[in-house]
């Protein structure tokens, strides 16, 4: 009886070492606001949409969040408009500090988070269409390490100068 105890003792000892922590399993979700970079706002012509998500639980808190162009060209078909782009999540946000309409840095602070998806939006509705799109992080660090190869999930509805929506990492 003794030895049964010890031995269970033991595996529930070791289980707490090894067990990961219940939020790196947990799913995350993230509210969006980002605008379009249209008119050069952010001089990294590579960055599609910029702005902030504000992570919900655990501490998180509002990063910078920003789509990019990969080189694979947006497709229109019917009242549809696919596309494939990646997404990073900086430390800083993105800040035109001196007002002159150009955000002074496009890169703010560290990058934590990287990945790609592919979304489609809706075209039937030109006033207020929706979105969606899934895909993979391929790169975390610091709060987000340990999440490389998580589900990525938008949704959202915005124009074609602003989006809000939701980020969900599963």
């Amino acid at each position: 009886m003794k030895r049964t105890l010890m031995a269970v003792a033991a595996a529930m000892a070791l289980s707490l070492i090894t067990a990961p922590t219940a939020s790196a399993n947990a799913p995350v979700r993230g509210d969006q606001v980002m605008v379009a970079n249209v008119d050069g706002q952010c001089p990294n012509d590579a960055i599609n949409w910029y702005g902030t998500i504000d992570i919900v639980g655990d501490g998180h808190g509002v990063y910078g969040m920003a789509l990019y162009d990969i080189g694979v060209p947006p497709v229109f078909s019917g009242s549809s408009y696919h596309w494939h782009e990646g997404l990073a999540i900086w430390t800083g946000q993105f800040v035109d500090e001196d007002g002159d309409g150009v955000i002074d840095d496009c890169t703010p602070g560290e990058m934590v988070l990287y990945g790609t998806d592919k979304g489609v939006t809706s075209m039937a509705s030109v006033r207020n269409p929706k979105f969606h799109s899934t895909g993979t992080v391929t790169f975390a660090t610091g709060p987000f390490e340990g999440w490389e190869g998580r589900f990525v999930f938008q949704e959202g509805t915005g124009s074609f100068t602003s989006i809000t929506g939701t980020l969900r990492l599963n």
